[in-house]
Formats: C-alpha cells, sequence, structure tokens
C-alpha cells in the first residue's frame, strides 16, 4: 500500500493524514524520517496515541515512548517494556520480521487487528507504524507508530492483562517511497478465543 492507499481506506483519514504529514516532512534523502526533523508542533495533536519503539540487539522492541491515550489503555507504564511480550508468541517471529524489513528496505507498515485491554474490553484498531532515525547520520533503529481505536467489539471480563494484535483484518506492508518487500499484505488471521 501507499500512504495515499492508506489515507483512502482508513476509518479515520484526517488523523493518518496528519500522521503522513509529519513523517513526511521529517525523512531524508533515504527516505527515512529523522526524529529531530518532525514538525512538534503539527505533531503535538497526535501524541497521545503515539508511540516509539527502539530496536535493540536485533531482537527486543522496547517501548521509548507511549502517549497517554495508549498507556490508560494498556493499564500501566510500558516505557522500557517489550512490545513483543504483548502479542501472542505465534506472532513474534513474524513481527521481527517485520521491523527488519522496516529498517532495510526502508518501508512502513500498516494494520486492522484487534487489541484486549485491563477493561476487558476487545477493541478495533488501525495502526500506522514507520521507521525512524535519531540523528541524520544515525541507523533506523526507532519506529513512530500511530494508533487509531474506532470500536469495542467485545468484551472479556477474565482477562486482566493487555494483549495487543489478538487478531487481524489487515497486515501490509507501506510503500514510503522504496518499494515493498516480498509478502507484503496479510489479510484476516483468526483473533483468539
Amino acid at each position: 500500500m501507499t500512504f495515499d492507499e492508506i489515507s483512502a481506506s482508513s476509518s479515520a483519514p484526517l488523523q493518518f493524514n496528519a500522521f503522513i504529514d509529519c513523517y513526511r516532512s521529517a525523512q531524508q534523502e533515504d527516505g527515512i524520517g529523522v526524529k529531530s526533523a518532525l514538525p512538534f508542533r503539527a505533531f503535538a495533536p497526535l501524541m497521545a496515541d503515539i508511540t516509539l519503539l527502539e530496536f535493540v540487539d536485533n531482537q527486543a522492541l522496547p517501548y521509548r515512548l507511549a502517549g497517554e491515550n495508549v498507556l490508560e489503555r494498556m493499564g500501566r507504564d510500558v516505557i522500557g517494556k517489550d512490545f513483543l511480550d504483548y502479542i501472542p508468541p505465534a506472532l513474534r517471529f513474524e513481527s521481527l520480521t517485520a521491523h527488519r524489513a522496516m529498517c532495510s528496505l526502508p518501508c512502513g507498515y500498516y494494520m486492522i487487528y484487534e487489541n484486549e485491554y485491563v477493561s476487558g474490553q476487545r477493541v478495533k484498531a488501525e495502526t500506522m507504524t514507520l521507521p525512524l532515525k535519531k540523528s541524520t547520520s544515525g541507523a533506523a533503529n526507532f519506529f513512530l507508530s500511530y494508533h487509531i481505536h474506532h470500536k469495542v467489539t467485545g468484551v472479556n471480563l477474565h482477562e486482566k492483562n493487555a494483549a495487543l494484535i489478538v487478531g487481524y483484518e489487515l497486515s501490509t506492508f507501506v510503500d514510503i517511497g522504496y518499494g515493498l518487500p516480498e509478502s507484503a499484505t496479510h489479510e484476516a488471521a483468526p483473533a483468539r478465543a
């Protein structure tokens, strides 16, 4: 998918357009956004639903930033915690592979999926994740994500822990100007019971 295709198909096109515009203004010649080049004034209204992950040793993705809406939904402070610990074990290898592709190609990633939160709510969500560098000369080892939550799809009062990506409708790479990896789209994985 391209930025324009995501904007056209998203349930929240205005928010995703704002996120995309902020990222585009921070993109360098290599296509990767630089943290210090993000237009923070334009970015501020999105911050409550933003996360920033760091790729550590090519195998861990600790949260370095999580907006207040993200923290509220998760029911705990996730800063320093590994994102991979919150997704089903069966998806961890696929997630690491996708994050490696985002760094190396470079490209982004877009998902429509369901999460379960400590409130017991199962919620349909959309997320776009884009590679980010700390500085113009640095490596792309950060991932900036914007999360939109749409509707409650169920309630599980027995679950007391947050679980991310318990099922998904669409999982696809995003072309940020350098093409897409092979097998770029995955459709409808069943939600866990």
